[in-house]
């Protein structure tokens, strides 16, 4: 059996270390952060979407021949150099949207039934039933059923957010790119181009941003699309920080333009101690956990497509000597 070499381009934990090493054969290698190695013989290398990578220089790896992305977003990889010096690279799909979509309804729930409120309400030590009662007249907890989402890309994850929604008896308006896009219509109650937003945005309670970085979507979401939201909406962003600016967010939120935003990435992660999403109130972080799954599943998966990749290639040179 030929020896495959793989490389983890990442720190890992050593219970993560094992089950990679549990899930591939014998024969393949595999190589992590702090290990002794010659990248001229590493055939594979496993990268973080999101997590500092410690490889800079591909050309070092003279037998590379495939990459595979833990995770499926991209932006930290040079996608265009790989593809074109011939590097197959894979993506971790059909795993991560919904566990995306869970997250997203989560905090519209959160939002609604105003559930932060309430948990920082009786930690604090009060529990008066007659100002409960006025706090709820005031503001009602409305059911999800009665509010409308705004889905902006309708990729894999905006469809599977759609479906959950419809679930749940939310009206579902989709926002894409233009006509040429495709969507599944059936978890639709409408959906129109970006260039049509303004006919929808006033509509939307929930926005969600389910986009990848691009060109197009780098700052998408500024200051002239914030103050065209409803003002009692949430915008809700799973995607990467840099399709909003966040600036321009930063104020809306501060003049109470908008009710709020629940955001899982961010322009600079970790986010720095001083950065003024960490004093609102009206602001939800959570740290790029969003597309998190079972890592169990995850290294199945990753492993399943290293084995396949090889195998066939192996099979390949074998009948054509």
């Amino acid at each position: 059996m030929n020896k495959i070499n793989i490389l983890v381009g990442f720190q890992v934990p050593m219970e993560w270390q094992k089950l990679l090493r549990d899930n591939l054969p014998s024969n393949y290698n595999i190589y992590f952060c702090n290990d002794s190695l010659k990248t001229e013989e590493i055939n594979c290398i496993i990268l973080s979407p999101i997590a500092e990578n410690v490889i800079k220089d591909f050309s070092k790896f003279r037998k590379l021949s495939m990459l595979h992305v833990w995770g499926v977003g991209t932006s930290h990889i040079p996608i265009e150099y790989l593809k074109n010096i011939k590097i197959k690279i894979y993506l971790l799909k059909d795993s991560h949207e919904t566990y995306m979509a869970e997250y997203i309804l989560a905090n519209i729930l959160i939002w609604e039934k105003r559930i932060l409120f309430f948990n920082s309400y009786v930690h604090s030590g009060k529990w008066k039933r007659e100002e409960i009662m006025k706090m709820i007249f005031m503001a009602p907890l409305n059911l999800i059923s009665e509010k409308t989402l705004l889905i902006i890309g309708l990729g894999k994850t905006g469809t599977a957010l759609a479906e959950l929604a419809k679930r749940n008896n939310m009206k579902v308006v989709g926002i894409i790119k233009d006509k040429k896009n495709k969507y599944n219509q059936r978890y639709f109650d409408e959906v129109v181009c970006f260039k049509d937003k303004d006919s929808v945005l006033k509509k939307a309670d929930y926005i969600s941003l389910n986009v990848s970085l691009n060109q197009t979507t780098k700052g998408m979401i500024n200051k002239e699309f914030l103050t065209k939201m409803k003002r009692d909406a949430v915008i809700i962003n799973t995607s990467r920080g840099n399709v909003i600016v966040e600036d321009d967010l930063i104020k809306v939120l501060d003049e109470k333009v908008i009710k709020g935003a629940s955001l899982d990435v961010f322009s600079e992660e970790p986010l720095p101690i001083n950065h003024p999403f960490l004093k609102m109130k009206n602001v939800i972080l959570t740290p790029h956990i969003s597309g998190s799954s079972s890592v169990e599943k995850t290294i199945k998966n990753i492993s399943y497509n290293i084995k396949n990749y090889f195998t066939r290639n192996q099979m390949k040179q074998s009948s054509h000597p």
